[in-house]
C-alpha cells in the first residue's frame, strides 16, 4: 500500500473544523495537522492510503464548494 499526504488550506477556522470532520468521516485517514498558520489561514493535513486521501480531499473540497 502506498501512503499519501493531503493538504487543504482554508480561510476560516470554523470552516476548517467542519471540513476536517467531513474528511475524517469520509475515508480511513489520519489527521496529521490541524492549525492556524496566520490570521485568515487554516491548514488541514491528512495521511493514509492514496485512495483514502484522495477520497477525503474530494469530500472536503466538494463540501467547501
Amino acid at each position: 500500500m502506498t501512503q499519501a499526504i493531503g493538504i487543504l488550506e482554508l480561510t476560516s477556522i470554523a470552516r476548517g473544523m467542519e471540513l476536517g470532520d467531513v474528511m475524517l468521516k469520509s475515508a480511513n485517514v489520519q489527521l496529521l495537522l490541524c492549525r492556524t498558520l496566520c490570521p485568515g489561514k487554516f491548514l488541514l493535513m491528512l495521511g493514509g492510503d492514496v485512495g483514502a486521501v484522495q477520497q477525503a480531499i474530494a469530500a472536503g473540497t466538494a463540501r467547501a464548494g
